[in-house]
């Protein structure tokens, strides 16, 4: 795919400015902190650090990051689309 990584944090119907080369979309600029609903995420099993207290979770996109093991399905989290990084729990 011509667009890169930052699609993955894009919601349907969502305003984005591309980036066109020879008429084709070979980039979108997405805000750095995006907040996004976390779709699925494995319980936190309490003493459980071989992932140093982190889990992977599915958001409403379908990307997939790792989130402390407070975060649970429903929660909204900030990411931050650069680096593809759970900032903080929103709500």
């Amino acid at each position: 795919e011509i667009i890169g990584p930052a699609y993955i944090f894009l919601k349907p119907k969502e305003s984005v400015q591309a980036i066109e080369f020879e008429d084709k979309i070979i980039n979108i600029v997405l805000p750095i902190k995006v907040h996004l609903k976390v779709r699925e995420a494995p319980p936190g099993i309490k003493g459980d650090r071989s992932q140093a207290g982190n889990k992977i979770a599915t958001l409403e996109t379908g990307a997939q990051i790792a989130v402390p093991l407070f975060v649970q399905e429903g929660d909204i989290i900030e990411v931050n689309t650069e680096r593809g990084e759970y900032v903080r729990r929103i709500q």
